[in-house]
């Protein structure tokens, strides 16, 4: 009879990690709708370098949203190709809980397709860290749109 309890006892925690990982596997999505400025500097050669700042809001997947900030550097080359994009976004929600991100894009500075990398999060936001999000993005005018989809790497 103990070994009965005992093996179910394991039986029923091994269940319950393994419901925990499927649901930390799910994929989370998550959209910003920002404005922001940009300070360019235009080189000789007709490169760019520029410095961003952006704020607007986020939603996400889960029903959560608020408000966002990023902050950073782009450099693109006279065909307007990037070579180098450090940009950092803050989330935060309602209750305070934080995710910081940094994107990574090696297309035109129009638009296109990159990479989010989740740098870390705080309170519910903490089982995101080091997630991946492939997004994609537009602008029109001083405004841009991003839609990315993050799973669990």
């Amino acid at each position: 009879m103990w070994i009965y309890i005992i093996y179910m006892k394991y039986f029923l925690i091994l269940v319950f990690f393994s419901i925990y990982k499927v649901s930390i596997c799910q994929e989370y999505i998550i959209e910003h709708q920002m404005s922001f400025d940009e300070k360019i500097f235009t080189l000789k050669d007709k490169s760019i370098f520029s410095i961003i700042n952006a704020s607007g809001v986020w939603k996400d997947s889960n029903a959560d949203f608020g408000p966002v900030e990023c902050r950073g550097v782009r450099e693109a080359n006279k065909n307007k190709k990037l070579l180098n994009l450090n940009v950092v976004c803050e989330q935060m929600n309602a209750t305070g809980d934080k995710l910081w991100l940094r994107a990574i894009r090696n297309t035109d500075v129009d638009g296109g397709v990159g990479i989010w990398k989740i740098l870390d999060g705080t309170g519910k936001f903490a089982i995101y860290k080091d997630y991946e999000c492939t997004y994609a993005v537009s602008f029109a005018s001083n405004v841009y749109y991003v839609k990315a989809n993050c799973k669990n790497k």
